[in-house]
């Protein structure tokens, strides 16, 4: 029997929905928020970054998430910045286009707050995509 928290079912549903609008999962730390959102993403096309772990396609080791079935890939010590969230942003969109399927493709940053200036980052992304 597998647990699952209780807002999970929230959260499938908005990524289940047009995305009109961007989803953010905030709370305390050590609550959940990553498992919740990385159990989520099984059921979707989709790339998870981690501003810990941060990563390019071509750099660091693949580590399996055995809770999930997801992997990631990480590089410790890697500089987060605005051009590594835009490099994770356009990484995402190309998979995006590239995929077919019913389900959107979803990028989830952990950890986005620790990137300076992100807000005005992903504004100005978000904005591009329109």
């Amino acid at each position: 029997m597998n647990f699952e928290r209780a807002k999970i079912g929230i959260l499938r549903q908005r990524l289940s929905e047009p995305p009109q609008f961007m989803i953010v999962v905030a709370g305390p730390r050590q609550v959940g928020k990553t498992t919740m959102v990385r159990h989520a993403l099984v059921d979707y096309p989709s790339t998870y970054v981690a501003t810990d772990q941060p990563t390019l396609e071509s750099d660091g080791l693949l580590i399996p998430d055995e809770g999930t079935g997801l992997s990631f890939r990480a590089t410790p010590g890697a500089a987060v910045d605005a051009e590594w969230l835009v490099q994770q942003w356009q990484r995402a969109r190309n998979r995006a286009r590239a995929q077919e399927g019913e389900k959107p493709y979803v990028l989830a940053i952990d950890g986005i707050q620790k990137v300076p200036r992100w807000s005005e980052v992903v504004k100005g992304l978000w904005d591009a995509a329109g």
